[in-house]
């Protein structure tokens, strides 16, 4: 996993490296510096001209040191500071000072790149927070028809470091070659989006033990796969992987039940007691010959059987197209008071049945996972899906911690959160998955490996990253446009295979 960092964050660990191990900014400028110029290099290796605009502070002076050594370089390069000179940082002056002598001076008025190939943007960096007013807006308006590459230094002028939202007026890059760390506004959309290739250059800023940050955010990777998967036992039996019980399906609903049980024992869990309305008996037992069906009939509910099966579960999944009449929430209340230590998953109906009974939500068991989308979430937070967006971190922790349990915020962005102050970021994954029954085999993966022993976060953290890839994988064999969630399925068994070889 990959570190993540905020902006305050960052601007602290860099100032660590300066006054705890003594390499001040300067030096730590010009090794950023000399990484972009290797990385312009390598990426462009004939001939090229380079644009560069330059902010007052230390984005700036990063591209005004830029300028310096591709123009060393033998490269064609012109700079152009927006702002007044004397109203510079000392080491912007610094470093306009340094290409003086070597007879790089600023243009007197905003680039003309008419015969430049590059245009890179060192505005504001990671330190923006508000929208470009004045002479910043206009001289950064007046690049916009620039038909070349673009490449930010940092971050893109007008994304939000921490949040990834929009600062006003925002120009999409063809490439960002940030410093150190991945930043998390670079990982949310829309500021992932206007980011575009996303490059980590190291410049020899490292975290340290010293800095405790109350959020620690990671990346989840595709090589963190193999060492998260429970481990298989050549002596093993189907009762080693764990029993799921998957409350899922209704009276016009089966489709649901289906994908979630198979994803549940896809993913390795031993077998799967399917708890269904039982009108969906037959075609149940004629989808998923594997699964051992428990059928109710929604007027009369024998709660005795329900209760034995909660209690020889090794995890629960509720939610996956039940409803959310008062048959459903009358076993979503039964589950949740009954399953008490029981690993716990609730997805779909289960999370609208909890946005409408505070009570439920106020009272989950202690290993609770829920999973819900934007909508979903915005009903349970009871904030818009733009608000939520807007902070989705900070949301995300409010409430894991308000209400004890691991969430999912399902998004093209997925954040796992714990009660710990933990966050994972999921960036895998594609518009493909954006189909119906995509959420109901990620519950189903999740309640898996639960079942297998894992713990919530891990299970959740796991099974998003799974999920993820498979449909990767999916988008890779069928394209994005025909994903099916059945396909999504299939995916997981390549992707597992791959690791077995």
């Amino acid at each position: 996993m990959e570190l993540v960092f905020r902006a305050s964050e960052m601007k602290e660990i860099d100032q660590n490296t300066s006054d705890k191990f003594g390499l001040d900014a300067a030096i730590l400028m010009e090794r950023a510096a000399l990484q972009m110029a290797d990385i312009i290099e390598e990426r462009f290796p004939k001939d090229f001209s380079v644009g560069i605009l330059c902010g007052p502070g230390n984005n700036g002076a990063d591209g005004v040191c830029l300028a310096r050594i591709l123009f060393l370089r033998k490269h064609s390069v012109r700079f152009y500071v927006s702002a007044r000179l004397d109203s510079c940082s000392d080491l912007m002056q610094k470093q306009i000072e340094i290409a003086g002598k070597y007879g790089l001076l600023p243009e007197k008025a905003v680039l003309n790149l008419s015969s430049s190939r590059i245009l890179v943007d060192a505005l504001f960096g990671i330190g923006q927070n508000r929208p470009l007013e004045g002479q910043y807006l206009l001289d950064y308006q007046a690049l916009s028809d620039f038909a070349g590459i673009r490449i930010a230094c940092d971050i893109p002028t007008g994304v939000d470091a921490d949040t990834g939202q929009l600062l006003g007026f925002c120009i999409p890059q063809d490439m960002t070659i940030t410093f150190a760390y991945r930043k998390m506004g670079q990982l949310l959309y829309p500021g992932r989006s206007i980011c575009g290739e996303l490059l980590v250059a190291d410049v020899g800023i490292y975290e340290d033990e010293s800095i405790q940050r109350k959020v620690r955010c990671s990346l989840l990777e595709e090589s963190d796969l193999p060492g998260l998967l429970p481990k298989r036992r050549a002596d093993s039996n189907k009762g080693t992987y764990g029993k799921v019980l998957d409350i899922a399906g209704s009276g016009t609903i089966s489709g649901a039940a289906v994908l979630s049980a198979k994803a549940a024992l896809r993913v390795g869990a031993g077998y799967v007691r399917l708890y269904s309305d039982e009108r969906n008996r037959n075609i149940l037992a004629t989808s998923f010959p594997e699964a051992i069906i428990h059928g109710y009939r929604a007027e009369e509910v024998d709660y005795s059987v329900l209760t034995n099966l909660i209690q020889d579960a090794d995890a629960i999944l509720i939610g996956p197209g039940i409803g959310t009449d008062k048959t459903a929430y009358s076993i979503l209340e039964h589950v949740c008071k009954y399953a008490k230590d029981r690993p716990l998953v609730i997805d779909a109906d289960g999370l609208n049945i909890l946005s409408e009974h505070e009570e439920l939500l106020e009272n989950l068991p202690v290993n609770t996972v829920l999973t819900p989308h934007m909508g979903e979430l915005s009903r349970l937070m009871k904030l818009s899906i733009p608000e939520i967006k807007a902070h989705a971190v900070e949301y995300a922790l409010h409430f894991s911690k308000r209400y004890k349990t691991v969430l999912v915020m399902k998004d093209a962005t997925s954040l796992i959160c714990g009660q710990s102050g933990n966050v994972l970021v999921n960036t895998y994954g594609n518009s493909g998955m954006a189909t119906a029954g995509s959420g109901d085999v990620l519950a189903g993966i999740i309640s898996g490996l639960m079942a297998q022993g894992q713990d919530p976060m891990n299970a959740a953290s796991l099974g998003v990253l799974l999920h993820a890839l498979s449909g990767d994988m999916a988008a890779r064999k069928k394209s994005e446009y025909a994903i099916l969630a059945s396909d999504i399925l299939d995916g997981m068994t390549d992707v597992l295979l791959n690791i077995e070889k």
